[in-house]
């Protein structure tokens, strides 16, 4: 079979997936797909104040078409902004660590982890180090798990980039983490199939079968069970995906729930729109999707360890 003609049919796998998932909202998924992606980026206040960035986000786009009055607040975010269209990554700004580059959806685990300044906390999938270092600048320490030597490559560069210096970095495996310390609260955004990002990456769709989607999802019951045991007893953790599966979301959820008593799921308080669960059991979860805030598909899942 040519390479055409697997990327047709796996556009097709994905087709006819989501068209069972999402039902009457299929019509949607399809036309949201293929629109690009609204420009989004954090602002990060372990290099200055949220002021000060701003009046220097203002001269940098100046007025006028395209200009600062096209800077919108992402209402689930405080440090959230949309932005206009621009090459933001050859920015000042941006090489100098006061902004970084996310998008909007993605900034809701870390919101939804409630964490406190002095709360250490575990990032168990850290890079590219987008939560990270938006962890960093809310808690007392927080330890950067990475086990790829070239993405922990590119999580060293961002947190130098963004000046974060109450960071730990380790390299293993995350189902495999030592015990040695609980955390107050652990971050699990979790390898996935990606769907998420089909908006600023079309090839995730050429390449998406439903048994990766399985495959991954044996991989992130491993991670979210190891994500729970290193919990302190009353801590928290925020499992997340930007994908779309319920393979890879309200399935890896309930087989926590079922394997821990001492797991409770907690409906999560957002100003992003978004829908509960698709799997009984799993209703308190919360799913973005691109039509609900004109960002890529999210799930976020919190969950609390009971003393």
């Amino acid at each position: 079979m040519g390479s055409r003609s697997r990327k047709k049919k796996g556009v097709e796998k994905v087709r006819e997936y989501h068209e069972a998932l999402l039902g009457d909202e299929f019509e949607l998924f399809e036309s949201w797909l293929t629109k690009p992606l609204r420009k989004s980026l954090r602002l990060n206040t372990i290099k200055a104040d949220k002021g000060w960035i701003l009046k220097r986000l203002k001269e940098e786009l100046g007025t006028g078409p395209g200009g600062f009055e096209e800077v919108e607040a992402i209402p689930w975010c405080d440090e959230g902004f949309w932005v206009p269209d621009r090459p933001w990554g050859a920015t000042l700004l941006h090489q100098l660590g006061f902004i970084y580059i996310q998008e909007a959806a993605s900034m809701l685990p870390v919101e939804l982890l409630d964490v406190g300044e002095n709360d250490v906390v575990l990032d168990l999938a850290a890079a590219p180090g987008s939560k990270t270092t938006q962890l960093a600048a809310r808690c007392g320490t927080v330890v950067a798990n990475e086990p790829a030597d070239q993405r922990r490559k590119v999580l060293f560069s961002n947190l130098y980039r963004c000046g974060v210096s109450n960071c730990i970095v380790t390299a293993k495996n995350g189902q495999d983490f030592p015990d040695d310390v609980g955390f107050d609260k652990v971050l699990l955004d979790a390898p996935c199939s990606d769907i998420g990002v089909a908006r600023k990456n079309s090839k995730v769709l050429r390449t998406w079968s439903k048994n990766r989607a399985r495959s991954l999802a044996g991989l992130q019951k491993k991670l979210i069970a190891r994500a729970f045991e290193l919990l302190k007893p009353g801590g928290k953790l925020v499992y997340s995906t930007c994908t779309s599966t319920i393979e890879e979301n309200e399935e890896v959820i309930l087989a926590l729930l079922e394997h821990e008593p001492g797991a409770k799921l907690v409906k999560p308080r957002t100003k992003a729109k978004s829908r509960g669960g698709l799997l009984e059991g799993a209703e308190d979860v919360l799913r973005v999707y691109p039509w609900d805030n004109d960002t890529g598909f999210f799930f976020v899942a919190k969950i609390m360890k009971k003393r």
